[in-house]
């Protein structure tokens, strides 16, 4: 009898939770009927607004500023990389 029971109970936890998973997942909101759209005011004014706006108030981006050419930094990574992993590794091999 203890058996039937322990299946009976696993069958109403697993139902259980497939409930809850119907209900954590369904839509929480419901649209409104078509028939309730609002008016729109200056569509097409809007968008444009919207679309220039980023380019009026665009800060610059001071290229005038000397950037650093990358090869330099390259190397010297490069050569403290092979000082402290690679040499010592050839030199003095693991056993």
């Amino acid at each position: 009898m203890a058996r039937r029971t322990s299946s009976i109970l696993t069958g109403l936890v697993i139902v259980a939770a497939l409930a809850a998973a119907a209900w954590v997942t369904s839509p929480a909101f419901v649209a409104p009927p078509a028939a309730a759209s609002r008016a729109s005011t200056g569509g097409p004014v809007v968008v444009a607004a919207a679309g220039v706006l980023p380019l009026l108030v665009a800060q610059p981006a001071f290229a005038e500023q000397p950037t650093y050419p990358g090869l330099p930094y390259v190397i010297v990574f490069l050569g403290i990389f092979s000082a402290v992993f690679i040499i010592p590794n050839v030199l003095f091999p693991g056993k």
